[in-house]
């Protein structure tokens, strides 16, 4: 698999896990004798709560883009410890080759678990469950794990963009390309330029890497989210238009 290929399945597995909600169960916390957090156990709900009682099945689509999307931020704030810093790299990212190599599926259960990536003190263990619970383990890390909710909570995700590295004035490439709706609030706390919602993030090589009709459909699935699609439409006799969804159910303009 090409760097470039890996990259964009990456950033698809993002864009999945963000659209998982959760609720936060339970959290074990053991200090070591330095006071510092040694250990930390999240126990998480995916899915929302439904008026019937029941909760959605985020689990059953969303599961491995948010295993991926954990796993990123515990990534993206591990630090080396002891000799391991000869393998760190500062500006680095967790990839979706390093996410197969962490992950196994027992007993009904899809699991990661990460000691040391290049050099990084990842030390991260993720588990989610058919039920649709989930787990979130780390070791000597500190308050790094519940600050990796919070921002994944808030739909803030690290590295949606690619780190700039060296300027390069002669590229034919955009750094990125942000797509947003009508509206979106500019201005975040971490950034003036930095858009509150973002619909869709690509690097500047993948969007001139794919074609329109790609591109267009990128945009309508981050749109609809976790909604059926569209498969035909029609013209009514009287003007109207109906909608065929993927589900079978037909929207009609002249129903209000």
């Amino acid at each position: 698999m090409s760097e470039s290929a890996d990259r964009l399945g990456g950033y698809k597995l993002l864009e999945t896990g963000a659209l998982v909600v959760f609720d936060v169960v339970d959290t074990q916390v053991e200090s070591s004798p330095a006071g510092d957090m040694a250990f930390v156990r999240i126990d998480l709900r995916l899915g929302e709560a439904l008026e019937d009682g029941e909760r959605s099945t985020d689990h059953e689509w969303g599961a491995l883009g948010f295993i991926f999307c954990l796993a990123v931020l515990s990534f993206h704030d591990a630090r080396p410890r002891g000799v391991s810093d000869r393998d760190f790299v500062e500006k680095d990212e967790l990839t979706v080759a390093d996410l197969l190599d962490c992950l196994r599926y027992e007993r009904s259960e899809l699991r990661f678990s990460a000691d040391y990536i290049r050099g990084r003190c990842v030390k991260t263990d993720i588990t989610v469950r058919g039920d649709g619970t989930a787990t979130l383990e780390t070791r000597n890390r500190g308050e790094v794990t519940t600050r990796g909710l919070q921002r994944l909570g808030g739909k803030k995700l690290m590295d949606a963009v690619p780190p700039a590295g060296s300027p390069d004035e002669d590229s034919e490439f955009m750094r990125a390309v942000v797509i947003i709706t009508e509206e979106t609030e500019k201005g975040t706390d971490r950034s003036p330029q930095e858009y509150a919602h973002q619909l869709l993030v690509l690097s500047g090589q993948d969007c001139a890497s794919i074609s329109f009709v790609q591109l267009h459909e990128r945009i309508c699935d981050a749109l609809r989210g976790k909604g059926p699609r569209v498969v035909a439409q029609s013209w009514t006799a009287d003007g109207g238009v109906q909608l065929i969804l993927s589900d079978g159910c037909v929207l009609d303009s002249r129903k209000r």
